[in-house]
């Protein structure tokens, strides 16, 4: 009957370890979620500032190619209204 409590009392023990090493894991993983957390928080930021970077690559390869069209169109349509190229 001795032995048999002795079994008991190794199984309590095992329990009672194995139960604060969860405790450690548990507040590990949380740390690590937390982490993960503020890294997708960059990973977002940098995301919106490619975006924000890409639009104003598109609207500076957009203004190269309108201004010179609106530079002829201008330069036509003043021809047309004043017989002449010179400006007034």
């Amino acid at each position: 009957m001795l032995r048999l409590h002795d079994r008991v009392d190794d199984h309590d023990r095992d329990i009672l370890r194995i139960d604060g090493t969860l405790t450690r894991l548990v507040d590990n993983m949380q740390g690590l979620t937390d982490n993960t957390g503020r890294l997708a928080d960059v990973l977002e930021a940098w995301n919106n500032v490619k975006g924000f970077w890409w639009t104003i690559r598109a609207l500076s390869t957009l203004a190269k190619i309108a201004a010179p069209l609106l530079l002829f169109i201008g330069a036509v349509w003043l021809f047309a209204k004043t017989g002449h190229w010179k400006w007034p």
